[in-house]
Order: structure tokens, then sequence, then C-alpha cells
């Protein structure tokens, strides 16, 4: 009977114990998965631009549809948002040029559970102007690229799929 105590006691110790390590691991781990989110887009734009010619009519520019997610599970840490969208739109706080009309800087932002918003830029893409943000989930979020000409501009442009 003491036996079962004293391994019990022990076990409860130890799981104590390497609780906190467990937890810093899950957000180390959602952090890199969730860069890798942005570093993806980034990239698909970026080809989509140079293998393409942007058009001046959006239904007919040179597209590309991609398919994120959010992870989640047990080695994940717990995800409260994610979004796609405009710096100034998604983390005002954070941005020291917030009026209206100012450039949009295409940003990744996601807040886990019990910490700070973090943000990645996507320097080779900008927001279709019917959108405002991009809500990204665990089941995964459908969002189509396209590169098109918005006046003496070429950029590639992201929507949501519905």
């Amino acid at each position: 009977m003491i036996r079962t105590v004293l391994a019990v006691v022990v076990a409860v110790g130890l799981l104590a114990t390497a609780s906190p390590a467990f937890a810093d691991a899950q957000h180390q781990t959602t952090r890199t998965e969730l860069e890798t989110v942005a570093e993806q887009l980034d990239r698909i734009a970026t080809g989509l631009a140079t293998d393409s010619t942007a058009s001046t009519e959006p239904s007919l520019a040179a597209r590309t549809t991609v398919t994120i997610g959010l992870p989640s599970g047990f080695g994940s840490a717990p995800i409260e948002w994610a979004r796609i969208g405009c710096r100034r739109d998604i983390v005002p706080a954070l941005e020291s040029d917030s009026r209206p009309g100012a450039d949009c800087r295409l940003t990744f932002a996601y807040r886990l559970r019990g910490s700070t918003i973090d943000t990645h830029a996507i320097p080779d893409a900008t927001l279709a102007p019917e959108v405002s943000a991009i809500e990204v989930t665990t089941a995964g979020t459908a969002i189509q690229l396209r590169y098109v000409r918005r006046g003496n501009t070429a950029t590639v442009e992201l929507a949501p799929l519905a």
C-alpha cells in the first residue's frame, strides 16, 4: 500500500515538473508551423507572379488555390484566432500608421491562448479589394491567389473561396 502511494506521489511530482516544459514545447512547435503558413503563401505568390502575366480582368487572371489550416491536436498549443489581412486592420495597436488609406502590408497574424499577438509579413501579395480579412481555421481555409493588374501595378491578390 505504501509503495503504491509513494509511486503515485512520485508520478504526480514528475508530471508537475515536466508540464511547463511540455507547454513551452507546444507553443514553440505551433509557432514554427504557423510561420511556415506565411512562408508558403509568400512562396506561392512569388511563383505565380514569376510564371504568369498580370491581367486587368480578375476573372481572367492567372490563379492558384491553396488550402491552409491551423495546427491542432495533442502536440499543438491552443490558438485563439488567426487571420490574414492588412496589418493596420488586424493589429492596429502594433501599427504605427493605421490611418485609413495607408498602404496595406499583408500580414498573417495569430494569437496563442495566453500569449501575445505574433505577426508574419507576406510581402509579395495583397488582399483583393473586396476582402477585409481572411479568417484561418483548424478545418482549413481555401484561399485563391490571382495575379492581376490594378492601374499601373501588378500584384498577387488573396481572396477566400466560398
